[in-house]
């Protein structure tokens, strides 16, 4: 389904203040209006919470207990072992989520710290990029394909695009990211069987046909992804859009935490690398500064609608692109800044069916 994020209120000056404030679950007045001001990098900068309710962080008692965390280097270690999902809400795809806490009725019976990847073959060795910073992008997940948009690279649905339409993608000089769905489950995918109940959470608001995965048991859930790596680079496809890699801010059903979302989310990269691909992070702005080195670019929603752009740069300043769409804002609104911070972004129609206006 349509991508999909978490809003942050805060700004980060330094890694203290993004360990203390970015990277912990927000308080019970995060899903009240906010202003945050400080001296950052950027300049003074301010950022605001868009919570449509005030929810309240009630105390909760959970039988899950959290994987053990990886090793972190820096301000991350500080981070809570445990800490109740809420995160406020914004449109992502189609809608808004609720900022509210997470009580789980799911007691998994086993956590996996690991999971060992299949070594690649030796064909597995390309690892195409995605293009330069400020590369032009198209984003696609419904709908016919559209296959006259100038952009040099297109985001479709690894489901749904053939291996005809990759080369024929290709044949016209674009490059073909594939979109699978990393952290919750859909009902109408070819591998859903796959999935046991025990990893399957909270209904995604909005999208009755999806749930929330317990990202912990990771045993059970890599090989799966393994699998729809395996088949978008079967089909041609040069990366990979792993939506979904924020449920440690979402109201999943389960006590993730930062620490469990980095190790999934690095065990996503670890994949795809040892298949010779690309993998984008998909918007999970709080824990840029701890991922950015293990992806390759980013892709990011309303950033602009909701000032929090300066929080991607980490990846401009690496050399890696960051493909942003804004669905509420008009062009004139956030092309101009979008070009000057060399921000890769477009103008989508919710329904994310190709009917885009690039920078």
């Amino acid at each position: 389904m349509p991508c999909r994020k978490a809003i942050w209120c805060s700004r980060a000056a330094t890694n203290a203040i993004l360990a203390a404030m970015m990277f912990s679950r927000r308080p019970a007045w995060a899903g009240y209006v906010c202003a945050v001001v400080m001296v950052s990098a950027y300049g003074l900068v301010g950022c605001g919470s868009h919570s449509p309710e005030g929810s309240t962080m009630a105390a909760t008692t959970h039988n899950e207990t959290s994987s053990p965390p990886p090793s972190i280097p820096g301000p991350l270690n500080s981070l809570p072992t445990s800490a109740s999902s809420s995160g406020s809400p914004s449109v992502a795809g189609s809608l808004a989520r609720s900022s509210i806490s997470s009580s789980s009725s799911h007691s998994p019976s086993h956590l996996s710290p690991s999971f060992t990847s299949p070594s690649p073959s030796p064909s597995s060795t390309r690892r195409r990029g995605v293009g330069p910073v400020g590369t032009t992008w198209q984003l696609q997940l419904s709908g016919t394909l559209k296959t006259t948009s100038p952009a040099a690279v297109y985001d479709v649905d690894g489901d749904a695009t053939t291996a005809e339409q990759v080369a024929a993608l290709h044949a016209a000089g674009k490059t073909v990211i594939c979109y699978i769905d990393a952290g919750s489950y859909e009902n109408y995918r070819r591998d859903a069987a796959s999935f046991p109940a025990s990893v399957l959470g909270k209904t995604l608001e909005g999208w009755p046909d999806e749930k929330w995965l317990d990202i912990r048991q990771r045993s059970i859930l890599l090989p799966i992804m393994a699998k729809r790596i395996d088949s978008c680079r079967a089909k041609g496809f040069d990366a990979i859009d792993a939506d979904n890699v924020d449920g440690y801010s979402n109201a999943t059903g389960f006590r993730l935490t930062a620490q469990d979302q980095i190790a999934y989310n690095r065990a996503l990269t670890q994949l795809a690398h040892t298949r010779g691909m690309p993998i984008g992070l998909k918007n999970t702005l709080g824990l840029i500064p701890a991922l950015v080195d293990s992806y390759d670019f980013a892709v990011i929603e309303q950033c602009f609608e909701y000032n929090e752009c300066e929080l991607t740069l980490p990846f401009i300043r690496s050399g890696k692109p960051v493909f942003e769409v804004e669905y509420q804002l008009q062009p004139a609104q956030f092309c101009s800044q979008a070009r000057a911070m060399k921000l890769s972004a477009i103008y989508s129609t919710l329904a994310l069916d190709g009917k885009s206006t690039l920078c």
